[in-house]
């Protein structure tokens, strides 16, 4: 690739000096050509081996692997390298991890012979487990038959696979809300309101900035729309007292739903009430998607007591399944890494001193075990060596919520550098 086709951002980067780096780009910038150039960039001053590069799909790591090889190949000064190219730590973060665990079988109680399942083989596995544990709990009655007649056997067949799928997090959930279902609904809706409440608030402020504003006006405009003003009002002044979530939002749809009018002339005093009432619609809208307790979620908390235990029954069919295969899955791969790093300080420093720099591309993608497992490995832990690392993400393009990638990781991760 000819250095004249770089732009100079992208020249910068590629040719920063060894620290750590995180760099945010959107689709179609050429995020993957300055990857490539950069870990090219990088082998002029260390060996291939000293070198990770994670990415999200084995396509993206089998094309970065060809450009790598296609750079090394035509370009004399990188011959000493030749030789180990197709020893590469360059593919998914899944197969860091079974490299990891491959590498120290002892400390991370790995069976050598273990196979790894493919995704769609992994799938099928859960499914066949999550039916078993459906047809069990027909059977036996109970609370996990409660919540099959509740979701559904249809819903509870495509969600269950899904859960097993993100047990490690799933099953954190679950604890965090206890042992007991009578703890459930305080749980619940107190980490409801501690998730939601920053929203609230400002929703809130935003109400009465636009009572504000009506108040401010409403005595210079026609009749008509001084009556609408007057009946938006009464039900905002109220608003402010209301402590309850439900309540406040109760409220801030009925001053909604008096704001129809199509008239009411065009002077500025009308223009800036007529105003505040779109602010509040729209304002209205923004508070109808934030959740609110009510008298139906007790209930379903019931329902829920059911799933967790339809969940466990799955996940224990799906762990005994894989054993009778001697086969581990991706989580397993990832787990296994974070607790070999973590469980063993030893291991960690070797990894820490092995690699001088770890690269990540779509860090966007990044899950939370994914995230562990990498701040294990460039974080260090401040009494010796690590690589430096190098981010490239975009967090408007996250493709992969569903396996439980957090779009929130991204800048949390560029915090590490």
């Amino acid at each position: 690739m000819e250095a004249v086709d770089l732009t100079a951002e992208q020249r910068a980067i590629i040719e920063a000096d060894a620290s750590d780096l995180a760099v945010s780009a959107g689709a179609g910038s050429g995020k993957t050509r300055v990857l490539v150039e950069r870990y090219v960039q990088l082998l002029r001053e260390c060996s291939i081996p000293q070198i990770a590069a994670i990415t999200f799909t084995e396509a993206a790591a089998a094309e970065m692997r060809d450009r790598v090889r296609r750079e090394v190949m035509s370009d004399p000064a990188l011959e000493q390298h030749r030789a180990l190219l197709d020893e590469a730590a360059i593919g998914t973060v899944h197969s860091l991890g079974l490299r990891l665990l491959r590498e120290h079988p002892v400390e991370a109680g790995l069976d050598p012979a273990a196979a790894v399942l493919a995704d769609d083989e992994a799938e099928l596995l859960r499914r066949a487990a999550c039916i078993e544990a459906i047809d069990a709990a027909a059977e036996v009655g109970g609370e996990r038959t409660r919540a099959l007649l509740g979701l559904g056997v249809y819903h509870a067949g495509l969600q269950l696979p899904r859960m097993v799928a993100q047990r490690d997090a799933v099953g954190a959930a679950f604890a965090a809300m206890g042992a007991y279902s009578a703890d459930w609904p305080s749980y619940v809706r107190a980490t409801l309101e501690a998730h939601y409440e920053p929203r609230q608030t400002a929703i809130r402020g935003q109400a009465e900035e636009i009572a504000w504003q009506i108040r401010r006006d409403a005595g210079n405009v026609t009749e008509r729309l001084a009556e609408v003003a007057g009946a938006v009002l009464q039900p905002l002044t109220a608003a402010r007292e209301a402590r309850e979530w439900g309540d406040f939002a109760a409220l801030l749809a009925e001053a909604r739903s008096q704001t129809n009018l199509q008239s009411g002339g065009n002077a500025p005093a009308a223009v800036n009430v007529k105003g505040a009432m779109k602010e509040l619609r729209e304002l209205d809208d923004d508070a109808g998607k934030l959740p609110a307790w009510n008298e139906h979620d007790e209930p379903a908390l019931e329902v829920l007591a059911g799933l967790r235990a339809l969940f466990e029954d799955s996940v224990r069919r799906y762990e005994a399944a894989k054993q009778a295969q001697n086969a581990l899955d991706y989580l397993d791969l990832e787990l296994g890494a974070v607790d070999l790093l973590r469980d063993h300080p030893a291991v960690a420093a070797a990894v820490r001193g092995r690699f001088l720099h770890l690269m990540v591309d779509e860090s966007q993608d990044i899950n939370p075990v994914q995230a562990e497992l990498i701040e294990l490995i460039a974080g260090g832990n401040g009494d010796g060596a690590r690589p430096a690392l190098f981010l490239v993400g975009d967090a408007r393009q996250s493709i992969y919520r569903f396996r439980g990638a957090d779009v929130h990781r991204f800048p949390a991760q560029q915090a590490l550098v």
